[in-house]
């Protein structure tokens, strides 16, 4: 089981290479509304990071999010790649429905969001934390068109809920 809390991350204590990334976003971001995905650059990411992250494009009618990018290191924890298939094939269906919900609140809000996620291990009932950043790309009609999630994961951590994937 799963609890996971949504906050504003210029008010959150992101954790170190997600505050990173987030400092990197503003910063490309200036005093602008947001930015499309083309102005983000893969080399200011440590590529450890760059294994957790994935990058989605918002599709509509019907709303959906399609990865366009699943990093290696989500591969190696999932057990499988979504590139190129919908958030609503997350397994278990259960995450798959956290993810789509938390994409839709980006694009609904336009702002980027900091999700704290604690997960029970059930075989010791020890709680496991892992952290996700959702950052906002936008189209020239300043309509969200991806979607860039970084995560952060203590790896012995995840270990302990490998089962849930």
């Amino acid at each position: 089981m799963y609890k996971a809390e949504i906050i504003d991350p210029a008010e959150g204590q992101l954790p170190s290479d997600l505050n990173k990334i987030f400092i990197y976003w503003q910063n490309l971001c200036g005093n602008e509304y947001g930015l499309p995905w083309s102005e983000f650059d893969w080399m200011k990411i440590p590529p450890i990071v760059i294994s957790m992250c994935t990058v989605v494009d918002v599709m509509e009618n019907p709303l959906d999010f399609v990865y366009r990018f699943w990093g290696t290191g989500r591969t190696n924890i999932q057990g499988y790649d979504l590139t190129g298939r919908s958030v609503k094939d997350v397994q278990p269906e259960s995450l798959g429905i956290k993810a789509f919900d938390e994409y839709s609140l980006v694009c609904e809000s336009r702002k980027p969001i900091y999700v704290r996620t604690v997960s029970t291990d059930t075989d010791n009932d020890k709680p496991v934390m892992y952290h996700f950043l959702r950052l906002p790309f936008f189209s020239e009609s300043e309509q969200v068109n991806n979607i860039m999630t970084a995560s952060q994961r203590d790896w012995m951590d995840i270990k302990r809920v490998h089962h849930i994937y």
